[in-house]
């Protein structure tokens, strides 16, 4: 299992949502959890 630190400032406004450096960090989840067999069929959301 990969751990993923998360190097975003806290306290993470919303706005952090929109930005690209999250949604990098979005992608790498939501591939994490496909390998793991968690998601299937879910389309993720493209920013």
């Amino acid at each position: 299992m990969d751990e993923i630190i998360v190097d975003l400032p806290r306290p993470r406004p919303i706005a952090l949502s929109e930005s690209n450096d999250f949604a990098v960090y979005v992608d790498r989840i939501y591939g994490h959890f496909e390998r793991m067999g968690v998601l299937h069929g879910i389309e993720i959301p493209k920013r």
